[in-house]
């Protein structure tokens, strides 16, 4: 495939992105940082703080994992046990117990996220519904844990693909059987995210797929599963443009 200069964005620290013809132009605090021919906006919900996906909808669910010390029963353990939530073996004396999914918090400053005895209590409850007896040797035994926010959807799929111009879509919506190769693209502009609470599963593959769709290469998946992540297809459905919000997943060559 044709070598092309990739920016991964994955914080926002008020960066702009401003395409110049062919060139991506990444600025912070006004200051250009680099170009770039292709850039794929990777920040979870700090997405939407760029003005090309302003219109984006996702939603930041709150999880909270707790640190347990072991016992001489907990010790025994030596696989993940997953259900409803998970516990893994010990790590350095320590098992990791979650997690908590709650969309009752605003405010995304991670400065401002701390542990709560609540979600503490959530996850032990979820521990008894794993194995009693290992909730009976731990539920004592609460070190400490790790508070952050998840990005998800209200369909609970991720946002994969190349980007439209919400602001021309909109000002000219197009017929309901337009052509994906029509519609108003902003060619190398692609996003990956809001993979929840699925993210080891499903992020390497999304990776793997949009490499396909910048190199023109076979997918990896189905065409058809490819058009669900199309990261448009909340704005497309909202214009009733319910077969394009489907079908598409990038610009089409």
């Amino acid at each position: 495939s044709q070598h092309k200069n990739i920016s991964l964005i994955t914080s926002t620290n008020a960066i702009n992105i401003l395409k110049n013809k062919d060139i991506f132009e990444i600025n912070i605090r006004n200051s250009l940082i680099l170009t770039a021919d292709i850039v794929i906006i990777a920040n979870a919900n700090d997405a939407q703080q760029f003005s090309q996906t302003a219109h984006m909808k996702t939603q930041a669910v709150r999880g909270q994992v707790s640190l347990l010390s072991t016992t001489d029963v907990s010790q025994k353990l030596k696989m993940i046990v997953c259900s409803d939530g998970y516990i893994s073996p010990a790590v350095n004396h320590q098992h990791c117990l979650g997690a908590t999914f709650s969309t009752e918090e605003r405010d995304l400053d991670m400065s401002k996220l701390s542990l709560n005895k609540a979600d503490h209590l959530s996850n032990l409850k979820t521990l008894k519904t794993i194995s009693e007896p290992l909730h009976r040797s731990l539920h004592d035994n609460i070190t400490g844990g790790r508070v952050s926010f998840r990005c998800t959807t209200s369909d609970y799929l991720p946002l994969v693909g190349e980007l439209l111009d919400a602001a021309t879509l909109k000002s000219t919506p197009p017929r309901p059987t337009a052509q994906t190769a029509s519609l108003p693209w902003i060619k190398g502009l692609y996003m990956n995210v809001a993979h929840g609470s699925k993210g080891f599963t499903s992020a390497p593959l999304c990776a793997e797929l949009l490499a396909c769709l910048i190199c023109n290469e076979a997918l990896p998946i189905a065409s058809e599963l490819a058009g669900l992540l199309n990261p448009n297809r909340f704005l497309l459905r909202e214009m009733g443009l319910k077969r394009l919000a489907k079908t598409l997943a990038c610009a089409q060559n």
